[in-house]
């Protein structure tokens, strides 16, 4: 489609792959190397992402992405779209290109049944203008390890004076204690008696049935899909390596936990369990693992509203950590189905750092 400002508005062909990738390397340098960004759009991701551009004389001048995740809405299995890679040419951002991208992008998206669109983001106005809602729903629980790298990642150096000096005063007591929990539970944790801890699966569909028996008592969840498809995308093929750790009583899965380590800090992916004892022995399994791979900062996040993540929040901070505020919103927009949006009330949406499609 092409518009009277000179823009058209189309489908990223292969072909343009090397342009877009280099236009968003000319702004954000090296953040997503082409090796993630194969990984997101390209052969390794099962889903149909659509990720659509602008151009001026056939020269990308914007991006928009939606990455497609499959999510359970209502007990149903509905495509959805990671809402992610909006950027426009600086010269072009103040024309109208934005609100006539989206339209263009929302229309795209129907066509192929993505039912909403979500991400996360500190903006707030510009989503807004476009019909997005935008909530304050994700907070942290944090474990901070080393004093040092607590300093670092909150930026302490660029802080005023006086505020300086109180955030390295209760980094340090936030860090000895962290150490002295991990300490403790490390050595005296059990995994208990009941239940087995494993890093694979016994069977591909076993996480499909354990938020089937977490649906009994919550209906109205909202989580994604997590099948064997996505999982070898996700966790498998991921830029980063990540260990899981799945909890057993028999043949039945319990609980289940995925931590991946990053550059600056290590991230709880997902923790999720039935009961509070499935979640202790998996917490053992999360002490061992930060011990041996010599962990610094440790990071949780989820949506506060939700009683699932809530549980998880109430056992981390029973083990040490520290629930704080996350630094983005959620943003939503349904698309397709408008007329049964209550189902899309936030408190149901279970949200984890698993959401994000990590690089």
């Amino acid at each position: 489609m092409e518009t009277q400002s000179g823009i058209e508005y189309l489908h990223a062909q292969p072909e343009d792959s090397e342009e877009i990738y280099n236009f968003h390397l000319s702004y954000f340098g090296d953040i997503r190397s082409k090796y993630v960004w194969q990984w997101q759009y390209g052969d390794f991701n099962p889903n149909q992402s659509v990720l659509v551009v602008g151009k001026v004389n056939k020269r990308v001048i914007a991006t928009q992405g939606a990455m497609a995740i499959n999510l359970i809405i209502n007990g149903e299995r509905q495509i959805t779209g990671k809402n992610e890679s909006l950027l426009i040419e600086t010269e072009f951002r103040k024309k109208g290109v934005f609100t006539a991208f989206y339209d263009y992008a929302f229309d795209e998206y129907r066509k192929v049944e993505i039912t909403c669109l979500w991400g996360f983001t500190k903006a707030i106005g510009p989503f807004k203008y476009v019909g997005f809602s935008f909530d304050r729903i994700i907070e942290r629980a944090i474990f901070p390890i080393s004093y040092s790298k607590a300093i670092k990642l909150s930026k302490v150096d660029t802080m005023p004076f006086f505020k300086g000096i109180i955030y390295r005063i209760g980094a340090v007591v936030l860090s000895l204690y962290a150490r002295l929990s991990l300490s403790y539970y490390t050595c005296f944790l059990k995994v208990s008696q009941n239940v087995k801890i494993v890093s694979h699966l016994r069977r591909k569909n076993d996480i499909i049935d354990f938020f089937a028996l977490l649906r009994q008592n919550c209906p109205d969840l909202i989580h994604i899909h997590m099948d064997s498809s996505f999982l070898d995308w996700r966790i498998n093929n991921s830029p980063n390596e990540i260990e899981c750790y799945y909890a057993y009583n028999q043949d039945s899965l319990r609980g289940y936990l995925m931590v991946e380590k990053n550059k600056d800090y290590t991230e709880v992916l997902d923790f999720n369990f039935l009961t509070k004892e499935d979640g202790r022995s998996l917490i053992s399994s999360l002490m061992n693992y930060l011990t041996k791979s010599k962990a610094e900062f440790v990071i949780y996040s989820g949506n506060k509203l939700n009683d699932q993540n809530n549980l998880v929040f109430e056992l981390l901070f029973r083990y040490g950590f520290f629930r704080i505020k996350g630094p983005n919103g959620f943003v939503l927009k349904i698309l397709n189905n408008v007329e049964n949006s209550k189902k899309f009330d936030l408190k149901n949406w279970y949200i984890t750092n698993l959401w994000n499609e990590g690089n």
